[in-house]
């Protein structure tokens, strides 16, 4: 598993986990082995169901294992789950299948973000939070309510006339970037078939693009419950998302209890890019290091034997 990670290429990456998963699929892949005295790091996939996003990222973070989960429905034998909840539910099992004592570090690059927050509230609710929910590029989803509406209103009016030209035309699925939420955008996803077209057979594209729409309109019907847990948001300092009104706290308010920032320069598409990603994958390093010291000596050692089982 680990010459996933080596690959050269993306398409060499992805021909990499096709061989790994032709013979048995989960939704938990080893991106790296590494340390097993160091709890693991689980890093959750994107709307497009894959963790092809972090390669980057786990090439630069410290030695401990990393594993992805990818999405039920990337594969043709899998139907995709119908909500966030769903997803959270079924990667928590999978990750108690294999490691019922470590803590759990979770990681999420945007709608990886999304999901991972899911679990890390419902982590909480079985009293075993997080020890590490680090988001990047996330933005939170709150309950509707007229305090959220009025606010909205407001960091509308304050962006102007050029940012609703750029709102409103990305929510037509102009955007320019593959990342736009507009219907139009979502019929025909036209950047999978750039992706992946010369690799994947028809019916995977097909497939790759159901899975597509299922994630974002799972996200779209999703609310964020309030969090206890401590949040780490990595964040570009600078927004400049035309697919997201503004905001000064990124729309965590009222979610989130202990939130720590963190700003980067970028882009939300460069963010996991060189050379910016080096910058997040050491502050995820030291967060990480941070959390290994606050754990009991006893779950940073002997109850990672699961991992070569």
């Amino acid at each position: 598993m680990e010459s996933l990670y080596n690959a050269p290429s993306l398409a060499e990456f992805a021909k990499s986990l096709e061989d790994i998963e032709r013979d048995s699929w989960s939704p938990l892949v080893t991106l790296r082995p590494g340390d097993p005295t160091k709890p693991p790091l689980f890093l959750i996939h994107t709307t497009s169901g894959d963790v092809l996003g972090y390669i980057n990222l786990v090439r630069h973070l410290d030695d401990r294992p990393i594993f992805g989960l990818q999405a039920y429905g990337l594969n043709l034998e899998n139907a995709p789950h119908g909500s966030i909840a769903e997803m959270a539910r079924c990667y928590l099992e999978v990750i108690a299948s294999r490691f019922s004592d470590s803590p759990i570090y979770l990681g999420g690059w945007c709608y990886g973000g999304i999901v991972a927050t899911e679990m890390a509230a419902q982590l909480e609710r079985q009293g075993r939070p997080a020890a590490v929910l680090a988001l990047i590029e996330t933005w939170g989803q709150p309950a509707p309510s007229l305090t959220t509406k009025a606010q909205k209103v407001a960091n509308l009016v304050a962006w102007g006339p050029r940012g609703w030209k750029a709102y409103a035309a990305c929510k037509l699925g102009r955007c320019g970037d593959g990342a736009s939420s507009g219907r139009g955008h979502l019929e025909e996803l036209d950047f999978i078939n750039r992706r992946f077209g010369s690799s994947q057979s028809q019916e995977q594209i097909v497939r790759m693009k159901e899975l597509y729409r299922n994630n974002t309109d799972a996200a779209d019907r999703y609310v964020m419950p309030q969090l206890d847990t401590r949040l780490d948001l990595l964040m570009i300092a600078e927004d400049s998302s035309p697919g997201q009104i503004p905001d000064r706290k990124y729309w965590w308010r009222g979610i989130a209890k202990d939130i720590h920032w963190h700003l980067f320069d970028g882009d939300h598409g460069s963010i996991l890019k060189e050379p910016h990603v080096q910058s997040i994958a050491s502050t995820m390093v030291g967060l990480m290091a941070d959390a290994d010291s606050r754990q009991p000596a006893a779950t940073m050692g002997s109850n990672f034997e699961q991992m070569s089982s």
